[in-house]
């Protein structure tokens, strides 16, 4: 079974993708840490301004999000990976991320991004990040809904709430 190979100077068809190549690419992006279309954004800005160093509320005006908190754990997720690095500015409460000082993330985002510059490449892979952006949405108000009955029925048997950790 013969091997492809992409290359980041390659030319690229801007023919949609069959499926196959499609699910690898979206599983190419997944497998970097970027399992959405938050982090698929905050990246995409980075690769064209690498010299980005912003805090929590920039990132979160950049996505229209109006939630820090959501915002925060998304960066915290990219910092876990390896892409981000976090950094806190002279007043140490204030964080700041920017992308690694490391040439082979460099490249390897070069590459993963590089690889959806045809029309279908880049609506197959937002479209499966956007549905995995729902997913993990409908997942978190569902945890939420769970704590809140907890809480209630808690309330009601004159019990302190069981204390969860939820993890974004």
């Amino acid at each position: 079974m013969a091997t492809t190979t992409r290359s980041i100077s390659s030319r690229r068809s801007i023919a949609p993708r069959a499926t196959s190549e499609a699910e690898s690419l979206v599983q190419d992006f997944i497998t970097a840490g970027i399992d959405d279309l938050a982090k698929y954004r905050i990246l995409r800005l980075l690769c064209e301004d690498p010299l980005t160093f912003e805090d929590t509320a920039y990132y979160a005006g950049y996505l229209g999000f109006h939630s820090l908190e959501t915002t925060t754990a998304l960066l915290e997720e990219l910092v876990a990976a390896g892409i981000l690095a976090k950094e806190h500015g002279q007043d140490a409460q204030r964080a700041c991320y920017h992308l690694v000082d490391n040439v082979q993330v460099h490249r390897h985002l070069v590459w993963l991004y590089g690889d959806t510059d045809g029309p279908g490449e880049r609506h197959d892979l937002l479209q499966a990040l956007a549905y995995r952006s729902l997913k993990k949405a409908q997942d978190r108000a569902a945890a939420a809904e769970r704590r809140l009955r907890d809480a209630e029925r808690a309330a009601k048997c004159g019990a302190a709430p069981e204390t969860r950790v939820s993890r974004m």
